[in-house]
């Protein structure tokens, strides 16, 4: 699976970008945009997700379990990462640079991501515009930036990780050095780091391993232990750390029994917050102009088995193995990825069909920076809202010592605690762990509790009264007990709706 198979042609394309002065203009353009339209993203409005992993990871700070002490679904490696920057306290200045420290890690890693996939690009095709594609179509804002770059989520980290070894196996495959077979073990063991902390890309490393076979093919056995030996001392030094907070069996239950199980109840069930095919996919990331794109890859056969193999995985993927067509937005993060690398081989094919001369080149680079100003405009423009600042904050005066709020993430005060196990994804995950708690297979890890359990029918006995001061009314939606009890609170005046919010306080 050679990644060179046709150099090019003309001389131009094979500079680096740094030294084509169309493209590094280009580049620098949208640099400048992505750094401005980063600063204003850093304060806006905490998405659910975000919400719920820089609140694990300030519990994990305070000494709580992870998995035990509060549910959660999702390796540790976030958490770890995060836990030294959790503020003490509910104090929401603290909380606010919190959030915006946590975004600025997470957006330099998504950025490294995509410079490590248009490396891949320009690797690929020698050709400098590749490399002004992968960035405008990866950097331009949507859900895919958002999930991908700009959240605070394990993706922007595990991509850096994927792409990064990518990028060690496809310069490896084209190297004749003594050392790329070691790069390229280094490489797979960043790929493993990845599956192990965000196993969502199963089929992608399967194609990467496949190019790191035909470089151990060729390669002297002796090297090829030693490649190996790297490869796998990467992800089991990760399992040692991961291993820090949890235990092998927990780790096992809940980054992948538990929630591949609510994938696959997810894939049957039909929610609100859910859309269909590829709605959360961007405009210039949908089928038909990936479809387009492989169809003039094909006709100029550059690259074309790598690159759509690439497409195949993750078509397969989002398609076969997530709960399609109720996708969320990080299920396409991974195709946003690939179908802006097979962009950049078809762009560079299409420029050495119709010469690749300097006008060419500064028309079709001018074209790419116009459309990336035009489409980032609102967002260099536009200030964030302080809504949810606010309401984080209102709440917060309205905590006393030692008590708790049952709220959703996004708004619950960082450092308050949950009021119960399931604190988060009360739509449909939390319906779906209390029945599946009850199974064998989770037998000894999840909580064996019921809708009755849950905040609101507790303060209705009394067993709670004193401790849940927060209880939110979007929370009930998909719980019918829990749903009955709220109601009979609010007619007995136990509890009364905080104004301009769906969230009730329980009257002292």
């Amino acid at each position: 699976m050679q990644t060179n198979q046709i150099a090019p042609r003309n001389e131009t394309a094979r500079r680096p970008p740094w030294r084509d002065p169309i493209v590094a203009v280009a580049i620098a353009v949208i640099l400048i945009v992505q750094a401005i339209v980063v600063w204003r993203a850093l304060p806006r409005a905490i998405d659910h997700d975000e919400g719920e992993h820089l609140r694990a990871a300030a519990w994990m700070a305070s000494g709580k379990t992870l998995y035990r002490d509060f549910a959660e679904n999702h390796t540790p490696f976030l958490y770890m990462i995060l836990s030294p920057l959790a503020p003490t306290s509910d104090d929401v200045v603290a909380t606010r640079h919190y959030v915006m420290v946590a975004r600025a890690l997470s957006m330099i890693a998504g950025i490294a991501a995509v410079f490590c996939i248009a490396a891949i690009a320009f690797a690929l095709t020698g050709d400098a515009m590749a490399v002004l594609l992968v960035l405008a179509a990866l950097l331009a804002t949507g859900w895919t930036w958002l999930r991908a770059v700009a959240d605070v989520r394990s993706e922007p980290y595990t991509l850096l990780l994927f792409w990064a070894g990518a990028l060690l196996v496809v310069r490896a495959s084209s190297s004749s050095s003594r050392r790329a077979i070691l790069a390229a073990g280094a490489g797979i063991g960043l790929i493993a780091v990845a599956d192990l902390w965000n196993p969502k890309w199963p089929l992608e490393s399967l194609v990467i391993l496949g190019l790191y076979a035909t470089c151990l093919v060729r390669s002297t056995a002796k090297k090829i232990v030693a490649s190996l030996a790297i490869a796998g001392a990467l992800p089991l030094a990760a399992l040692c750390v991961a291993l820090r907070v949890t235990t092998l069996r927990d780790l096992l239950f809940f980054s992948f029994t538990y929630a591949a199980a609510v994938s696959r109840w997810y894939r049957g069930a039909v929610t609100a917050t859910s859309a269909g095919g590829f709605a959360f996919c961007p405009n210039w990331l949908m089928p038909w102009l990936a479809i387009a794109a492989a169809v003039i890859v094909i006709w100029r056969r550059r690259n074309f088995i790598f690159i759509l193999l690439l497409v195949l995985a993750t078509t397969i993927e989002v398609v076969f193995l997530y709960p399609y067509p109720h996708l969320w937005p990080q299920y396409l993060v991974m195709w946003a990825c690939v179908i802006a690398l097979l962009y950049s081989v078809a762009l560079e094919a299409i420029c050495n069909a119709i010469g690749n001369r300097p006008a060419v080149r500064a028309i079709v680079a001018a074209v790419i920076v116009i459309a990336f100003v035009a489409h980032e405009w609102q967002h260099v423009t536009t200030s964030t809202g302080e809504r949810q600042w606010r309401t984080m904050a209102d709440l917060q005066r309205r905590l006393g010592p030692g008590e708790t709020a049952w709220v959703r993430p996004e708004e619950l005060p960082m450092a308050t605690a949950a009021g119960s196990y399931y604190w988060y994804a009360f739509d449909d995950q939390v319906p779906f762990s209390l029945a599946y708690a009850r199974t064998a297979a989770a037998n000894g890890f999840l909580p064996p509790l019921g809708d009755d359990d849950l905040p609101p029918c507790r303060i209705l006995r009394g067993i709670d009264a004193q401790h849940v001061r927060l209880l939110d009314g979007r929370a009930v939606r998909n719980l019918p007990a829990s749903k009955r009890c709220m109601a009979e609170l609010l007619q007995r005046g136990t509890i009364r709706r905080i104004p301009n919010t769906p969230i009730y306080e329980v009257v002292r």
